[in-house]
């Protein structure tokens, strides 16, 4: 197979142009725009400090440490959730056009992952004017954003793929994500989870990933190779089973819908 023939690149600019229309649709019948994507989080952050504020002596970074952990979550909640939909929100097109189905799925997560590195952008310098100090390890950002990008488009095309089918995920999904917000290290440090079970709980590659974010912005430690060989394994292998899922149930798309 040349690399004409990926579909990825072969209907990249199709992926430009939906990727930027729906960063636009999101923000075009509001009045601050983008600067959603910002207050949001800081909001957020605000309220769970005040809280959560009798536990902020287990981190000392407490309010950056959340705030990090609040815009990790955010792209995986906004990948995922976004993507549950859109085989049936574009159903119309599908039915009229010959394209890979798979397409939609990845603008919403390219289109999640910009606002994600927007929001980074403008908030991590925030972070670091609180700390004192930013380290030369953010430079790994966007290697970080693609192993990131490589498990929530993963998860996202098998959500995105049984949809149309059992409906109920639209129900079971929201709740999984509620749970997640709290299971994931977001709200407390990983030292209160039992030594015997903490080797279970970052098998969780969210979990690592939101890991590497504090480790190079809050504490200047570079992430092990062991750790980013997994996260780039779990992302190829989700990509991989999301996409054989994909692929065998889209034949029936347009029916189901």
């Amino acid at each position: 197979m040349s690399l004409n023939e990926l579909w990825v690149i072969k209907h990249w600019d199709l992926i430009k142009t939906l990727t930027v229309n729906d960063l636009k649709a999101k923000y075009q019948h509001t009045y601050l725009g983008l600067v959603w994507s910002l207050l949001s989080p800081l909001l957020l952050l605000v309220v769970l400090y005040f809280i959560f504020y009798n536990i902020r002596h287990l981190e000392a970074n407490f309010a950056q440490y959340l705030l990090v952990g609040i815009l990790t979550w955010r792209f995986f909640t906004n990948a995922t959730m976004s993507s549950l939909s859109v085989i049936k929100q574009r159903s119309s097109i599908l039915s009229n056009i010959v394209i890979p189905s798979e397409i939609f799925v990845l603008t919403e997560n390219l289109s999640a992952l910009i606002s994600f590195t927007l929001e980074f952008i403008i908030l991590i310098p925030l972070v670091a004017l609180l700390t004192g100090a930013i380290s030369y390890y953010v430079v790994l950002f966007p290697l970080i954003h693609i192993l990131y990008l490589l498990v929530a488009f993963g998860l996202s095309l098998v959500l995105a793929s049984l949809y149309p089918y059992f409906r109920d995920i639209g129900e079971i999904w929201p709740f999984v994500i509620q749970i997640g917000f709290f299971l994931c290290p977001i709200l407390y440090p990983i030292s209160i989870i039992p030594q015997s079970i903490r080797s279970i709980y970052l098998l969780n590659p969210v979990t690592q990933i939101m890991i590497m974010y504090r480790d190079i912005v809050l504490y200047n430690i570079l992430p092990s190779l062991i750790d980013i060989g997994y996260i780039l394994l779990f992302g190829i292998c989700m990509v991989f089973i999301g996409h054989y899922l994909f692929k065998k149930l889209e034949k029936r798309f347009v029916e189901v819908i």
